[in-house]
């Protein structure tokens, strides 16, 4: 665990000011499938973006943002849709201002109906994400400009 929050740690954006968290660390989430979620999401913290990538157990070199979070969910015993705007759909919707938990997927795009990506909060005003090409799956601030709103489905 050690190793993993070492590494997490180098791919932190520390531009945040209001921080919940000590920079490295990530707080374990209230429910137990949420943990496992988010322990899996951890486990694969440097591993490449790949485009339509489910990760290695598909046999894939990485993910992209919605195979990691769906992959995430399915470790938690949760199934979740394939694409990031069908994992937004499915919900459950958490309310504008309801305090994230570690667990929680957050959604971005340009409109509720056209979110073009997807994160796992963990806690902190961060997330585990596969961002985009050229960059590993890594823990980075989740507070972007197109940020549409957060879903709570793996906390059974």
């Amino acid at each position: 665990m050690a190793r993993v929050l070492s590494t997490a740690e180098g791919y932190t954006d520390h531009t945040s000011d209001d921080t919940d968290a000590d920079d490295g660390d990530i707080p374990q989430p209230a429910g137990q499938a949420a943990a496992v979620a988010v322990d899996y999401a951890t486990a694969q913290l440097g591993l490449p973006y790949q485009w339509g990538g489910d990760g290695p157990t598909a046999g894939d070199a990485g993910f992209d943002c919605s195979g990691l979070t769906q992959a995430a969910a399915q470790a938690a015993g949760v199934h979740l849709p394939r694409v990031a705007q069908a994992q937004f759909d499915a919900g459950p919707h958490l309310p504008a201002g309801t305090p994230l938990q570690p667990g929680d997927l957050v959604f971005f795009g340009t409109s509720t109906t056209a979110i073009s990506h997807v994160g796992i909060f963990i806690g902190g005003n961060q997330m585990i994400d596969a961002p985009h090409k050229g960059a590993p799956v890594r823990v980075e601030n989740y507070r972007w400009n197109n940020y549409r709103g957060a879903t709570r489905p793996i906390h059974t």
